[in-house]
């Protein structure tokens, strides 16, 4: 795991956080449109920003679909 975190720079959240974009038991098709650059881009991002990527992915889950929808499309 020590390897893994010191030449990736990725802990076990940030692990578990590619597994979820890419694809695993929970996900199995990963998110559409992700492979592993943007996957690892997203987590520098949030690595770099200081935003915990398991607690963003459970707060996009509670966001109300309609929310995300624009105005003119409702």
């Amino acid at each position: 795991m020590d390897d893994i975190e010191e030449k990736l720079s990725l802990d076990r959240s940030k692990l578990v956080a590619m597994a979820l974009l890419l694809g695993c038991d929970y996900l199995p098709k990963g998110v559409p449109g992700v492979g592993m650059d943007k996957a690892m881009k997203l987590m520098k991002v949030y690595t770099d920003s200081g935003v915990d990527a398991l607690h963003r992915f459970a707060t996009w889950k509670r966001i109300d679909e309609g929310r995300l929808l624009n105005p003119i499309d409702r």
